[in-house]
């Protein structure tokens, strides 16, 4: 079922007081360093997904109490909807592209719930030395990688 067949639950701050919503407008504001749309998404669901997207990455946003710039963690990293996905996943980080990929049936916490393996992803290098590249923080913590004092780390 498309996201756009889809009814949604949500409680939170009508973040777009009632403006309509586009991924072009989401990768202005948040800064995403691209975001590529599947050639199977319909006109309807596009626009449909720019709305809910746009308001799950303002939660995100007001939750994490930080700015835009966090959304997309400093422009870094890439959205897809209806393409680059795997099969019989809905939703999909792919730490070698930085970029999270939703299917269409991708369920309202798909956006959080990959945001936070880029987040994971991304961190890696800022709190732990020598860790290479395609590593993940939680990874490089597990395996006792040297930290890096941050205050986001404390001992």
């Amino acid at each position: 079922m498309s996201i756009e067949a889809r009814d949604f639950y949500r409680n939170g701050p009508d973040h777009r007081q009632g403006q309509t919503s586009s991924f072009a407008l989401i990768r202005r504001q948040f800064d995403f360093r691209s975001i590529e749309i599947g050639r199977w998404v319909t006109n309807a669901e596009r626009d449909r997904a720019a709305e809910l997207f746009h308001d799950a990455l303002c939660d995100l946003m007001l939750i994490l109490q930080g700015p835009e710039a966090l959304i997309s963690l400093r422009g870094s990293i890439a959205l897809q909807y209806g393409s680059g996905g795997r099969p019989g996943v809905s939703a999909h980080y792919d730490p070698s592209q930085r970029s999270f990929s939703l299917a269409k049936n991708a369920g309202p916490g798909s956006i959080a719930h990959e945001w936070f393996h880029a987040f994971d992803h991304y961190i890696a290098s800022k709190c732990f030395r020598g860790t290479p590249v395609g590593m993940f923080a939680s990874t490089a913590w597990l395996a006792d990688a040297e930290p890096i004092p941050t205050r986001l780390i404390n001992y």
